[in-house]
């Protein structure tokens, strides 16, 4: 009889790369309802929240920014992490091991390749993060979210383009017969949890001569930790009807609501606002890494799927989101169009694909 098939899924510290492997995860036990999934990475406050309830362990985490200061005190944590890593693959015996990206994935998949498990990558993003681009060089296979990403990667014969993996949630937005809402009336405005102050800050500065068109939409903001309270003052004092608060659980719900919106361009948020098929209006977070961001965005604007709008320019960055803002709230045509574009590009099927590659490289097709 054959075992339950074992995953371990490495990687976190950022919900871009968690939220994938919960999607897998989620597919997979509903293939396999005894397959065991165990998450592997960081202690992060977000993988604590993000993972509740899942089986997971900790690796000793990786000082890269004093690598360069302090050679010896990497190397020491190095080994300490990839002794643990080859410990934990003793332990847990899993038969294939998925790396969901950042440095909290490094030790376990290269403990991994080294022991002679079959190892898969997931890439979000189209610029791969640094860690992929050196783990794809000795893994088995590695899926994509972009077609671009292909040729950035060492073996572009091992990718396979999956899409991004997206909770079933988001997945059933893109069913046939789920489309848009005819008449959205809100106004959503997600900063994420490192780039939401430049965007509250934008709308602090613009609330005071808010357009009149403004007034025609209900106000979704979700601050991220900072200015709650005084945005929620804000739009009371514009006049605007609004909902502000810290945190959103419930997106899967509000984005068809949408008649746009205003984000940074993470591919796990652009995956999902594809599937809701929603005019978006993306702000690329400056500060991250090897700015993929801004790649991700200019992937989906040049197939006229978003507009985008730098925080870098010779205008105020308040000033110019609000104007183009204003230009498409007073324009549902465009919206229209920006919305039938960004769903032409959903993968609402990637977590499938992706465990139909990791069955197949644990001999479980």
């Amino acid at each position: 009889m054959t075992a339950p098939l074992t995953l371990i899924l490495a990687g976190g510290g950022t919900g871009g790369h968690l939220t994938p492997g919960l999607a897998v995860a989620t597919e997979l036990r509903e293939r396999a309802p005894d397959a065991r999934v165990v998450f592997v990475g960081s202690d992060r406050p977000i993988d604590q929240r993000l993972l509740a309830g899942q089986e997971r362990r900790v690796l000793s985490p990786l000082p890269l920014r004093s690598a360069w200061r302090s050679p010896a005190r990497f190397a020491w944590a190095w080994w300490q992490a990839h002794r643990q890593a080859r410990a934990l693959l003793a332990e847990v015996g899993p038969h294939v091991v998925c790396g969901l990206g950042g440095l909290a994935s490094i030790p376990l998949i290269r403990a991994a390749c080294q022991a002679g498990l079959p190892t898969l990558l997931l890439e979000q993003n189209v610029i791969p993060g640094r860690a992929n681009r050196w783990l794809a060089r000795s893994a088995h296979r590695v899926c994509v979210s972009f077609r671009e990403t292909i040729d950035l990667l060492p073996h572009p014969d091992r990718c396979r383009l999956t899409g991004n993996p997206v909770r079933p949630a988001f997945a059933s937005l893109a069913k046939v017969g789920s489309g848009p809402v005819t008449n959205p009336s809100t106004v959503l405005i997600l900063g994420g949890s490192q780039g939401a102050q430049p965007l509250n800050n934008a709308l602090l500065a613009q609330l005071p001569e808010s357009p009149a068109v403004w007034k025609n939409f209900h106000w979704v903001h979700q601050t991220g930790d900072t200015a709650t309270d005084e945005l929620r003052d804000a739009y009371l004092r514009a006049g605007l009807s609004a909902e502000v608060a810290a945190f959103f659980p419930d997106l899967e719900r509000r984005l068809p609501q949408a008649a746009v919106v205003v984000t940074r361009a993470g591919a796990t948020t652009l995956a999902e606002l594809a599937c809701a098929g929603v005019a978006s209006l993306l702000v690329p977070y400056p500060q991250a890494a090897d700015d993929h961001q801004r790649a991700n965005a200019r992937a989906y604007s040049v197939q006229r799927a978003a507009v985008v709008v730098e925080q870098e320019g010779a205008k105020p960055f308040p000033r110019r989101l609000a104007e183009t803002l204003t230009d498409l709230l007073t324009d549902p045509e465009a919206r229209k169009e920006l919305a039938g574009h960004l769903r032409q590009l959903a993968h609402p099927q990637a977590a499938a694909r992706v465990v139909d590659e990791l069955c197949l490289a644990a001999g479980r097709s």
